[in-house]
């Protein structure tokens, strides 16, 4: 019996602080929010998490996110939740607290009348004669977070004080009866006495549970304590039973990625990412974010329906050197009968972006600015050299559908655009049973004569039967889709998709491997899709990044090759011009930067990289004047770095301009102290010129 009255004791009672120095350190208001205000209805993990904050706006922004996220109906500007709960309070504060010291909100029953609520019926015991003051307060059950239709019993021991929660460890009918008490052992009479007074009353004496009919007095008290400790546990859990708390786990490892006003506001998506090769053999990084239409929030004025989301993605090696970072703001906005059509479907964003060939890490960050959440995504990603000829086999791409490219749309490069047909990645990588699974497989370097073969098997190895005929690449090639066309015959579960590359002789040369799910439901919600800004519709533009990326990893022979390739394609392009002319800076050739450079920077001054790079390049050919007038105007277009106002600094002393020279290595050093040498060079020039 020792260990169920212990267990009372954790169940009962509202939780009480320990010693915590986490505390100590919260301000007052945050402080009050925590131990008086959501005491009840915080799960202890929401609680560690929030102590262990160290900043205040993310202190702030987990309280916006913890009503948020208990708000029945977002789309209403009250939180329905928040304003009920603070009633609770207000209704406890004022009814419930008069018999004691204490507030109301502290006592059982303002505790009861917080979590639960209102009960459905309330009956008073405070002028009955041969008991304690005492009320019963039944609910319905809630079978959502486990709550059997249950009877809460208050009673005043000793007729003074606050009424408390009977306790069916340690309480008897007995306790209720100031001519018995607790040490009395005539539980038959004790419970008679209470069913002539009321058979409610004796039932919730013997157990918190409305649904069991009655307990036998000779075995039932102690079942019917054990079933009332499972009950009250079940009452304190409630508030946060159907939470899902996975958002903090967002949140720890956002931190860094996003602001703390989004930092807790996490969107669940599906996300799928493809290395793919492009049409001349570069790698492309095809990406599409999948979100389930209750999380897609929109604003709207008037007649139209509309937001903005930022997009970053970062892929860096694995030593962590950056190789590319994708960082773009996009604009939706939907009319009325738009909205009607989409509204109740999956929103997919896609987009794309070059890499060169290696292995990688990706982050993806995906903001939706018009409430203020986000969704992140990681995965390891390897670009394979498409371009050097030999048979290659990708990751194999689940598709919900494929469909010809629009002829307005052919040109460039597109997410999920292959050849002329219109991939529709399924990032949920779920199909409905007697639904076609239709599959991309990226193949390179092999012959007209190679093949590709679809497989699925079933999570315990044994093979599906769903026909393993091979495709000719030269039918395939023209529409670059595969189809198993029913998947009836399967059960709901988790398969596996195996793609073979068969060689001419008809034996496998490769194969690739892609876990789906098959779900019993008839149909699975497919999303629509919007397209990122196509920032590489001129295949230029890919070449220079590729380029770019080749020269960031040291490559300069392939650096120079793509940022050739891509001039000779769009001879302005100053993405490509900038780079090649900083290799040839590098390399000691300052006329060649200067003749790439000049012509495209006299029709677009505004190129703060470009007018760097041709300031150099004057400096080398100790073309001082022309180098100051190109290097002040890049100060003009951005905030000054150090190495510009040094490299100033150098030309203007050589011209004799030793004020000058002294203004700017004096503001190098205010942005960078830690610079010995410009600080002994201004030291020899303030000399000089005493």
């Amino acid at each position: 019996m020792l260990r169920f009255i212990v267990l009372a004791v954790l169940v009962l009672g509202p939780r009480v602080a320990a010693s915590d120095e986490r505390l100590e350190r919260l301000p007052e208001r945050l402080r009050h929010w925590l131990e008086n205000e959501v005491v009840y209805i915080i799960s202890e993990r929401e609680r560690e998490f929030f102590l262990d904050l160290e900043a205040l706006q993310e202190r702030d922004a987990f309280v916006t996110a913890f009503w948020r996220r208990r708000d029945p109906d977002p789309l209403t500007e009250i939180n329905e939740f928040r304003e009920e709960h603070y009633r609770r309070i207000d209704y406890a504060n004022r009814r419930l607290g008069g018999e004691a010291a204490i507030p109301g909100w502290r006592t059982d029953r303002g505790r009861m009348h917080i979590i639960l609520g209102e009960p459905r019926d309330r009956s008073n015991f405070r002028n009955v004669g041969g008991i304690y003051p005492a009320e019963v307060w039944f609910y319905d059950g809630d079978g959502a977070v486990g709550l059997p239709p249950l009877y809460l019993l208050f009673f005043q021991p000793g007729g003074v004080g606050a009424l408390r929660l009977y306790n069916h460890f340690v309480d008897r009918p007995q306790s209720l009866i100031p001519t018995m008490g607790v040490l009395s052992d005539d539980l038959h009479e004790a419970y008679t006495r209470l069913q002539e007074i009321s058979p409610e009353l004796a039932n919730a004496a013997m157990s918190m549970r409305a649904d069991q009919g009655g307990y036998s007095l000779s075995t039932g008290i102690e079942a019917g304590a054990l079933d009332s400790g499972q009950v009250l546990a079940n009452i304190h859990e409630s508030p946060y039973r159907r939470l899902d708390t996975s958002y903090l786990d967002a949140a720890e490892s956002a931190r860094g990625m996003v602001e703390a006003e989004y930092l807790f506001n996490y969107l669940p998506s599906s996300v799928a990412a493809h290395v793919l090769p492009g049409p001349a053999g570069e790698s492309l990084v095809h990406f599409s974010i999948e979100i389930d239409p209750q999380h897609l929030t929109l604003m709207r004025e008037e007649n139209r329906f509309y937001t903005s989301f930022e997009v970053h993605a970062e892929a860096s090696s694995p030593g962590g050197e950056v190789a590319h970072v994708l960082s773009k703001v996009e604009y939706l906005q939907l009319g009325p009968s738009e909205l009607e059509r989409v509204g109740r479907l999956p929103f997919a964003y896609r987009g794309m972006f070059p890499l060169t060939a290696g292995a990688y890490r990706l982050r993806m960050v995906f903001k939706n600015r018009a409430r203020r959440d986000y969704t992140t995504f990681g995965a390891e990603l390897r670009a394979p050299r498409w371009w050097k000829g030999e048979p290659l086999l990708g990751e194999p791409v689940l598709l919900y559908n494929a469909e010809p490219v629009d002829p307005e749309t052919r040109s460039g490069y597109r997410s999920y655009v292959v050849g002329g047909t219109v991939l529709h990645p399924n990032a949920k990588r779920v199909y409905a049973i007697g639904e076609p699974l239709r599959v991309h497989v990226p193949v390179s370097g092999a012959s007209d004569r190679h093949g590709l073969r679809l497989r699925v098997f079933r999570a315990d190895g044994s093979a599906v039967p769903v026909g393993s005929e091979v495709t000719p690449l030269s039918e395939y090639r023209r529409r670059p889709v595969l189809e198993v066309r029913d998947l009836s015959d399967s059960v709901g579960g988790r398969y596996r998709l195996q793609a073979d590359l068969v060689d001419p002789s008809g034996d496998w040369e490769a194969s690739r491997f892609s876990d789906f799910d098959v779900s019993p439901r008839s149909a699975v919600p497919r999303p629509w899709a919007m397209y990122g800004t196509n920032d590489f519709a001129d295949p230029a533009a890919v070449l220079a990044v590729l380029g770019n990326q080749h020269d960031e990893q040291g490559d300069r022979a392939r650096a120079e090759e793509l940022l050739g390739q891509a001039l000779a394609r769009r001879p302005e392009l100053m993405e490509a011009r900038v780079p090649l002319a900083r290799i040839h800076l590098e390399r000691g050739d300052a006329a060649a930067a200067i003749g790439l450079l000049e012509p495209v920077y006299r029709e677009n001054p505004e190129s703060y990289e470009a007018a760097v790079v041709l300031g150099k390049g004057y400096r080398e050919q100790a073309q001082l004047a022309r180098a100051v007038v190109v290097l002040e105007q890049a100060l003009r277009i951005r905030r000054a770095e150090p190495g510009v106002l040094n490299l100033l600094a150098s030309c203007e002393a050589e011209l004799g301009n030793v004020a000058k020279a002294i203004e700017y290595l004096e503001r190098s050093l205010e942005l960078l102290p830690d610079q010995d040498d410009v600080r002994e060079r201004l030291g020899r020039l303030k000399s000089a010129s005493r």
